[in-house]
């Protein structure tokens, strides 16, 4: 029986890097995401595959998860060698399909660990469940990604959604012992819309709220990747080491979040971009991205995520214009708010 799993991606439109400060943030989910399928495969064995949007193979792996032998029983049994995790036995196989494949795998290999631990701690049942399973039948998972690896659409985070959901643990949990950060990407690899997401005082405790998103003038507004993948973690580190996020600026960021959110007409939608760029460029000492690479764009962009790559939100009174304007200028991959965006109407008060 194949066992089918998705996750969505996901795109920060506001509260960039303060979010993990406690700032309100405008984040939604994108249309595109990553799907697992699971299947039988060998006893004691899980072999992995990873497919590109193109159905291309860009990382094969196989490990013996069971090759622990106990001597009275001589039965397999995962090997508890360390209190943080379960240690697989061997990499069987691995498919170098590239450049990073070996640490992607190794990455790959940790997540899977952390994922079983998690499901041992707080889902014995259903742990043991697919332990059996795998000693029974072995597992084979494939992976497809539905949008471009280097897009910063949530490869990792959807990813990290989708181990979650096979082995039975909170999404949250994994990730905040996998990867770090505020946690929204999670939180939008399963919602069925925007969000409203903060990291809540006094623990910064993370809180999802749907939210009603989408501008009578969302044909206005362009998503451009800008060609250059911008690493979250390591924007992150660098925010960390250079700036400290005041009081008033975490409270100006949330304000332009709820501002934004509801705005009515895209000239006051386009001010409140320009002022989210402003106040972050003077808290990051970093040129905001319309005078860095869009001079002369015919409206206001903004930074989505990581300030210097992945993708900018495009608001302009003429789209056509606009997308001439990118074209020429070598930007390629452009989606409208719908193409990419999972925003369905709902009602929600403004509050």
């Amino acid at each position: 029986m194949v066992r089918d799993y998705h996750a969505r991606g996901k795109l920060l439109l506001t509260g960039e890097y303060v979010v993990m400060h406690g700032a309100l943030a405008l984040a939604c989910p994108t249309r595109r995401g990553q799907s697992m399928f699971i299947s039988p495969y060998r006893p004691a064995r899980i072999h992995w595959k990873a497919f590109t949007p193109r159905g291309e193979v860009w990382l094969e792996a196989e490990w013996n998860w069971l090759g622990m032998i106990q001597e009275k029983t001589k039965e397999p049994v995962i090997q508890f060698l360390e209190p943080e995790g379960l240690i697989p036995s061997k990499l069987l196989v691995l498919q170098n399909k590239g450049a990073g494949t070996e640490a992607a795998v190794s990455r790959l290999e940790s997540w899977i660990t952390h994922a079983m631990l998690l499901s041992h701690q707080t889902n014995p049942e259903y742990f043991h469940e697919q332990i059996e399973r795998v000693k029974a039948e072995g597992i084979s998972v494939d992976t497809y990604l539905e949008f471009e690896r280097d897009w910063g659409l949530g490869s990792s985070s959807s990813l990290i959604s989708l181990l979650a959901q096979w082995w039975g643990c909170r999404p949250m949990e994994l990730h905040a012992a996998t990867q770090g950060g505020s946690g929204y990407d999670q939180a939008c690899a399963t919602a069925s819309g925007p969000i409203h997401y903060q990291l809540l005082a006094p623990a910064l405790s993370p809180n999802a709220r749907p939210i009603a998103f989408q501008p009578d003038f969302h044909e206005h507004l362009l998503f451009v990747y800008t060609g250059k993948k911008q690493s979250t973690d390591h924007s992150i580190r660098q925010f960390g080491q250079r700036s400290t996020a005041a009081e008033t600026c975490l409270q100006e960021i949330s304000e332009c979040t709820h501002q934004l959110t509801f705005a009515t007409d895209l000239m006051t939608f386009m001010e409140i971009m320009h002022r989210h760029e402003r106040i972050m460029s003077g808290l990051l000492g970093e040129e905001p991205i319309q005078s860095a690479r869009f001079i002369g764009f015919p409206g206001q962009t903004k930074s989505l995520g990581a300030w210097g790559g992945d993708f900018i939100l495009a608001a302009t009174t003429e789209p056509e214009q606009a997308k001439k304007f990118l074209t020429n200028n070598g930007f390629s991959v452009i989606f409208a708010f719908h193409e990419l965006l999972l925003c369905p109407r709902i009602n929600n008060p403004q509050t």
